[in-house]
């Protein structure tokens, strides 16, 4: 008797852990040469792990001349024919890959950028630009994920000097019970290869 009480509440609590739902909280932000990103994981707004980390790296090209050496058209129009092949290449033979993408939620995504040249033409230019990257990102994740609410997306252009500033705020959560079965799954179809020693 004593044996299936316990034998039960593991099975309870199996149970339980495997429909939680387990919250990934990631921030970046970029700012003057410094990328900030922060990733926390929580259960039942427990904190299981968190991690910290700042880059700076001073000796970086100036965006502003990188910018200016590129077609910005150009790598516009590519970057939206990779990701629709990339879409393609997910439609036609990459089931299991989207069987996973489509078990996670984002339940939150807010990305805000100021970028500004120097000058208001080149300044209009790039803001429409990178507003079209943006609809881009948004529409493909429509598509390959579950949003639970609209992504706030900000563009700011400032016409008075040259800054480039961007964060990003998200939110992503997946049952642990889904987490493990897609887990399993990758693993039965990608075995990892054994080496053989003679």
């Amino acid at each position: 008797m004593v044996w299936m009480i316990i034998g039960l509440i593991l099975f309870l609590l199996l149970f339980i852990i495997v429909m939680s739902k387990v919250n990934l909280i990631l921030h970046y932000s970029y700012n003057n040469h410094i990328h900030c990103i922060s990733v926390a994981i929580r259960l039942y707004g427990i904190q299981l792990l968190s991690i910290e980390r700042k880059y700076e790296n001073n000796r970086e090209k100036d965006w502003l001349d990188t910018l200016m050496e590129i077609d910005i058209q150009e790598e516009v129009q590519s970057f939206q024919t990779d990701l629709k092949t990339f879409k393609h290449w997910m439609k036609q033979g990459t089931k299991l890959f989207k069987e996973a993408m489509q078990q996670i939620n984002i339940k939150k995504l807010d990305w805000k950028t100021a970028i500004g040249t120097g000058d208001a033409s080149s300044t209009g230019i790039v803001t429409g630009s990178l507003w079209m990257v943006k609809g881009t990102i948004i529409g493909a994740l429509h598509e390959i994920t579950n949003l639970n609410k609209q992504p706030s997306i900000e563009m700011i252009p400032n016409f008075q000097q040259k800054l480039l500033q961007s964060k990003i705020d998200c939110i992503v959560s997946i049952r642990i019970g889904k987490a493990i079965y897609m887990f399993l799954k990758v693993m039965r179809n990608f075995p990892v290869k054994k080496e053989a020693y003679i």
